[in-house]
C-alpha cells in the first residue's frame, strides 16, 4: 500500500493508529481477555490469511445451526472488548430456539489487534469475504443464512463487505445488520480535523488535503450503493440523539434523503428522559432488553429461525 494509505489509515482509524503506537501495550491486555472469551464461551482463535498475505485474527463461537453472524465493532474498538453485544444476541437466539444457536464470528479488521496489514476499505470488504467463506467452507453454513452486522465504522466496511460477497455469491441473499454507522467518511475527515484545534484557514486546508488523499486512494464510497446492491434484509439501528454519529451523518438519515429500490427495516434507540448525559454517550451504550429482543427478532428473520409467538407480533418499523 502507498504512503497516502497509511497515513490515511491510521489518522481515521482509531484502532490502527493504537495498535502502531502500542501494540505490545495492547497485546500484554487483549492477551487475557482473549483467553477468557475462549474459555468462558468455548471460543476458537482462528487466522484467515487474505490474497496478499495479510493475516486477520478472528474468534469463532461454534454453533449448532448451519447459520452465523458475522460481528465487526466500531473505530477505536477490538474484538476483545466488543464481543458482549453480538454474544448476547446469539444467547437470545438459543433461548427462544431449544438451545440451538448460530454460529458466531468476531474479527479484528487488517492493520488493527493482531491481525496484519493496514486498514483500508476495500481490505476490510475482503476481511468479511474471508469470514464469510471460511464458515460456508468450513463449516457449511448456508451462504443465505448468515448476517452480516456491523457498529459505527464497522458499519460503514461491512456495507461494502456485503456487498462484494453479493457480487461473488450472486444467487444467494446477503443479510446485514447496520448499527449506529456513519454514511461516509468524508464526514469524520471533517469532525476529526475540526476537534485538532487548528485555525478557521488551517482546518479547511488540512481537511482539503485530506479530502484529496481520500480520492487518490479511492476510499470515498457509498456505502448507500453498496446496500442496493444486497438481495437480503438489510435493517439499520438508528440513534437520533448520537454524540458521535451527528444523525444528519448516519446511514439511516441519508437513506431517507434518497432514492431506494430495496426495502430496508428499523430498529430506533432511545433514552428514556432525555438525559444530556445519556444522550452523549448513545453512540456506545449497550441496547435496553426491549431494543436487544428486537435485534434478535431481527436476525432470526435474516437466519430463516421460526419467531415464538411472541415474537411474531413485534413487527418491524419500515424505513419511510
Amino acid at each position: 500500500m502507498s504512503v497516502v494509505a497509511h497515513t490515511l489509515s491510521s489518522f481515521l482509524f482509531d484502532a490502527r493508529r493504537a495498535t502502531v503506537e502500542r501494540k505490545g501495550e495492547l497485546e500484554l491486555g487483549f492477551g487475557p481477555i482473549r483467553a477468557c472469551l475462549i474459555k468462558e464461551f468455548a471460543g476458537l482463535e482462528i487466522t484467515l490469511t487474505a490474497s496478499n498475505g495479510d493475516t486477520v485474527n478472528a474468534l469463532h463461537f461454534k454453533g449448532t445451526m448451519d447459520k452465523a453472524i458475522i460481528y465487526l465493532h466500531g473505530n477505536g474498538c477490538f474484538y476483545e472488548t466488543s464481543a458482549s453485544k453480538p454474544l448476547l444476541w446469539v444467547e437470545g437466539i438459543a433461548e427462544t430456539s431449544n438451545g440451538e444457536r448460530p454460529h458466531l464470528l468476531i474479527f479484528n479488521p487488517r492493520g488493527t489487534g493482531k491481525s496484519t496489514g493496514i486498514t483500508a476499505p476495500d481490505l476490510v470488504a475482503e476481511d468479511f469475504k474471508l469470514a464469510f467463506e471460511y464458515l460456508v467452507e468450513e463449516f457449511s453454513v448456508n451462504p443465505d443464512h448468515i448476517a452480516l452486522s456491523g457498529h459505527s465504522m464497522g458499519g460503514f466496511f461491512g456495507a461494502h463487505g456485503a456487498a462484494r460477497i453479493q457480487s461473488l455469491f450472486p444467487k444467494n441473499t446477503i443479510n446485514f445488520l447496520s448499527d449506529r454507522s456513519l454514511s461516509n467518511l468524508h464526514d469524520r475527515v471533517d469532525i476529526k480535523v475540526q476537534n485538532l484545534g487548528y485555525s478557521r484557514i488551517s482546518t479547511f486546508a488540512v481537511a482539503s488535503s485530506i479530502h484529496g488523499a481520500m480520492a487518490l486512494v479511492h476510499w470515498a464510497k457509498d456505502p448507500i450503493e453498496a446496500l442496493e446492491e444486497l438481495k437480503g434484509r438489510v435493517c439499520i439501528i438508528y440513534h437520533k440523539g448520537d454524540g458521535v454519529i451527528p444523525y444528519e451523518q448516519s446511514m439511516h438519515h441519508v437513506l431517507t434523503q434518497v432514492e431506494r429500490a430495496k426495502t430496508y427495516f428499523c430498529i430506533p434507540m432511545q433514552e428514556k428522559g432525555g438525559s444530556a448525559e445519556l444522550s452523549a454517550r448513545a453512540h456506545n451504550r449497550d441496547f435496553t432488553d426491549e431494543e436487544n429482543t428486537r435485534i434478535v427478532v431481527e436476525l432470526k428473520k435474516m437466519l430463516v429461525i421460526p419467531l415464538t409467538s411472541e415474537e411474531s407480533l413485534l413487527f418491524p418499523e419500515k424505513l419511510g
